[in-house]
């Protein structure tokens, strides 16, 4: 290919792309804020009591740039959610480790899930949605309990299992 028609062709895929970003019609933002600590506790010398707790604040915002006035996709949600967690490992034996736990999580909805979640604001999506209620955030809790431990200095193992249940997924 010549260097004039590769030129063309690249100044073409550059102005596609600036003219995708002008049409793009909706500033989006999600700024999320953590915080959080940990501590483990030596009960006795076997016996170890972790704790810690995480504490996440996010505000997903969207402003509609086309259209100003009602109905638009703007939003502007706040989530917040404390999500503490609880372990215990003990040593049964100087190769075996015996662990358990709790912990939550969250995470927030995302702009596009948000997007028609305004019941007073119909959904201008250009497609089937109907306006939803307010979306919730996920929260979700697990319970582990394992085992691991070694044999002579070369192979680890390690076998756990968990279950984890979640509310308001989508």
């Amino acid at each position: 290919m010549q260097r004039s028609t590769l030129d063309l062709w690249v100044g073409l895929f550059v102005m596609g792309g600036i003219g995708a970003l002008l049409v793009l019609a909706m500033k989006v933002g999600n700024m999320s804020s953590i915080g959080g600590g940990s501590e483990t506790y030596a009960l006795t010398p076997a016996l170890n009591l972790s704790a810690s707790a995480r504490y996440n604040h996010a505000r997903v915002a969207t402003r509609d740039l086309r259209r100003t006035a009602p109905p638009n996709l703007d939003g502007d949600y706040t989530y917040k959610k404390l999500n503490p967690a609880l372990g215990v490992t003990w040593d049964a034996a100087p190769q075996l480790n015996i662990y358990g736990g709790w912990n939550q999580g969250n995470r927030a909805p995302s702009p596009i899930e948000l997007g028609c979640a305004d019941r007073a604001n119909p959904c201008t999506l250009p497609n089937s949605l109907a306006s939803d209620p307010f979306l919730k955030q996920v929260v979700a809790r697990t319970f582990e309990i394992g085992v691991r431990g070694r044999f002579g200095e070369r192979l680890r193992w390690n076998a756990g299992l968990y279950r984890t249940d979640s509310r308001d997924d989508i």
